[in-house]
């Protein structure tokens, strides 16, 4: 039975149309919404609601269910409507009347928003630990290849000599920059809403907030209850913000690694476990997966366009409308970790073509070394660029130690610092 219903029917399509694919989202919240459920327990217990025994007995019950889900004997259905009734509706069956105190002090708005946080405080945590893996990898791959020497391009055009270990040098510190996005975003999200209710408080009710704001591991408490509601998409849209600066990141690296792949370039083997094959070209080897990861980003950012559009114009209070959050959100950081999931597989397998890559250094990607050398010798910087245009294409290719020892800078070519 729905925790509204009245005794009275409900349409079924109204159900399906108003619940969408929330029973899919609560499946995977459930979890979380047990962990908010047990620290409101301990609350009412603290203010008399309880008893000492009701707690004990709510606690077990709530043990056995998230046993259950473990199994995968739980989930919840469109005509369960939400987690909120399959927890409470599962204590009413086996406790009895102490199930149906278990509401008390409590909307299901504040528990999907505690739930909510909950999860995306762990998926942001392993969203971290993945990109650190990941920034690992490069900064790994970019050391056994730091003199790798290759053409770097700028407006599609070959520009200046660079080097594997610089390139992916590049991405690994972007990365790092990511990651202080995601948490950043973990810090927004760490902020317990329970004891919000509906948005309007708890009369009468003095709850134990920030007690339980502990109990959960929540670092803070979302002090006004008036803000929960307001805050909704806003919060979460700094986990996708995080997520946008990684999956841009990324798009970037599977598009040098997919032009890099081209038979035109065929500077880079990709592991062919991680590629696809032509239904009718049996010569073909696809990089789907590096392909899918780009396009992914756009996904991520299609997500965001929602939270930001979606409370746009709302009053203040709660609105059926901010259902759709919770979905978006939650698909953008799936989608994210499947991108970093995808670069983990890829990266560490990567295989150069040493001599092809070399072969791409052509006399004009050192015009501006033979400039800036005449400069040393005393010319004023733009007569030395005048005369290394007109000469440029007599230069010889120097020596890779002669390339390197050029670029002494840190973080240049000959000093990668890693």
């Amino acid at each position: 039975m729905n925790l509204w219903s009245k005794g009275k029917s409900v349409d079924s399509w109204m159900l399906r149309f108003t619940v969408g694919d929330d029973a899919k989202w609560d499946t995977l919240l459930l979890p979380y919404d047990i962990i908010g459920t047990l620290a409101h327990a301990a609350g009412l217990q603290e203010i008399g609601i309880l008893t000492q025994q009701e707690l004990d007995e709510t606690q077990s019950a709530l043990q056995i269910l998230q046993e259950k889900y473990e199994n995968g004997e739980v989930v919840v259905r469109v005509e369960d409507e939400d987690m909120h009734t399959v927890i409470e509706n599962y204590l009413t069956e086996t406790c009895g009347d102490l199930g149906k105190k278990i509401h008390t002090g409590r909307s299901r708005n504040d528990q999907v928003l505690t739930a909510l946080r909950l999860y995306l405080k762990d998926a942001l945590n392993h969203l971290q630990n993945q990109a650190q893996n990941l920034e690992k990898a490069l900064v790994k791959v970019a050391k056994t290849h730091k003199e790798v020497l290759m053409a770097g391009y700028t407006h599609y055009q070959r520009a200046m000599p660079t080097s594997v270990g610089l390139w992916l040098a590049g991405y690994a510190e972007l990365l790092l920059t990511d990651i202080e996005a995601l948490q950043d975003a973990h810090r927004q999200v760490d902020k317990s809403p329970l004891g919000s209710a509906a948005g309007y408080g708890v009369p009468f009710l003095d709850l134990p907030r920030q007690k339980n704001a502990e109990r959960m591991g929540y670092s803070a408490l979302q002090t006004h209850v008036t803000a929960t509601q307001l805050s909704r998409g806003k919060i979460e849209l700094h986990a996708v913000h995080a997520c946008i600066q990684v999956g841009a990141t990324l798009n970037r690296l599977a598009s040098d690694l997919v032009l890099m792949n081209t038979t035109e370039f065929g500077t880079v083997k990709l592991p062919p476990q991680y590629c696809t094959g032509s239904s009718i070209m049996p010569q073909k080897q696809n990089p789907d997966i590096l392909e899918i990861t780009r396009a992914s980003y756009h996904r991520i950012l299609a997500e965001a366009q929602v939270l930001m559009s979606l409370p746009a114009n709302l009053p203040s209070g709660y609105h059926r409308d901010l259902q759709l959050t919770k979905g978006a959100v939650m698909t953008a950081l799936q989608v994210c970790d499947d991108m970093l999931t995808a670069m983990l597989l890829i990266i560490p397998e990567l295989q150069f073509d040493e001599e092809k890559l070399f072969a791409t250094l052509s006399p004009d990607l050192f015009a501006t070394a033979d400039a800036l050398r005449m400069v040393q010798e005393g010319m004023p910087f733009r007569e030395a660029y005048k005369l290394a245009a007109q000469q440029w294409k007599d230069l010889p290719i120097p020596t890779k130690s002669e390339i390197l020892a050029q670029y002494p800078t840190l973080g240049t070519l000959g000093n990668l610092g890693i």
